[in-house]
């Protein structure tokens, strides 16, 4: 008698380029086969699937504006370890490229900071000179719901369409999330690409849309990768010495 020729086809399946079956379950909650079927919901799981860990995230966004000859290009990496209390680091630059207005061209170099729980020491470096300063809670720029990238991933819940595509790296299964977004009262020919894990996690997100500000319309385009999911280190950075002195000599900038 002839066997079953079910591993056959998989061998036929995954030479063909598809999807084998892994072991994993299916979708992460918000997501089913082909579709979102819940954005609050898959934004909860990607939030509790790295409430307990430390991870890293790497984003870049690039605006050009419509009415201007320049582009900004705006470079973000958070190292973050949640729990209470949160510890973690963020360090932000931009760079100008062509002719920008004055107030754009302007910018610091650089913007860094570190909190520990409660507190939050920040460095700002201009043409070479660094400044410090002790930031207060509400304003510090290290806050897990950014890091998370929150606010981005809730623009799902304006979709027009989705498409849910099961795709393999580094063998295991993940799911490509392609979404075209409704334009608002301010943005528009906005889409949405994702790429999660099964248990939840969005490890990329690319984000295109055209934003309307006083001055003109400005296309912004965002790609964000994390990283290091369980095995980031968080530390001081190497300024923070020079952070805390300038806080108790009271000379922060």
């Amino acid at each position: 008698m002839r066997g079953p020729a079910v591993p056959f086809v998989c061998l036929l399946v995954v030479a063909a380029g598809c999807v084998a079956p892994t072991g994993q379950s299916g979708p992460p909650p918000g997501l089913s086969t082909d579709d979102v079927t819940d954005t609050n919901a898959l934004i909860r799981a990607h939030t509790d699937a790295l409430d307990d860990q430390p991870f890293t995230v790497r984003s870049t966004t690039t605006m050009r504006p419509r009415s201007g000859n320049y582009t900004v290009v705006s470079n973000r990496t958070w190292r973050v370890a949640p729990g209470d209390p949160i510890r973690g680091t963020v360090v932000s630059r931009r760079d100008a490229v062509g002719d920008p207005p004055e107030r754009v061209a302007a910018g610091p170099d650089s913007v860094a900071a570190w909190r520990d729980g409660a507190t939050t020491y920040r460095r700002v470096r201009r043409n070479g000179t660094s400044a410090y300063g002790r930031v207060p809670l509400f304003d510090s720029p290290v806050k897990l719901n950014a890091a998370l990238q929150r606010t981005r991933l809730y623009r799902l819940s304006t979709r027009r369409n989705a498409t849910v595509e099961p795709v393999l790296r580094d063998g295991r299964r993940r799911y490509r999330v392609t979404a075209a977004l409704n334009d608002t009262a301010v943005a528009s020919n906005g889409s949405l690409t994702l790429l999660i894990d099964a248990d939840g996690v969005v490890r990329r997100l690319e984000s295109e849309r055209t934003v309307r500000y006083r001055d003109g319309k400005r296309d912004l385009s965002t790609t964000v990768r994390i990283t290091g999911v369980g095995t980031t280190t968080v530390e001081h950075p190497d300024w923070y010495g020079a952070a805390t002195e300038s806080a108790r000599n009271g000379t922060a900038g």
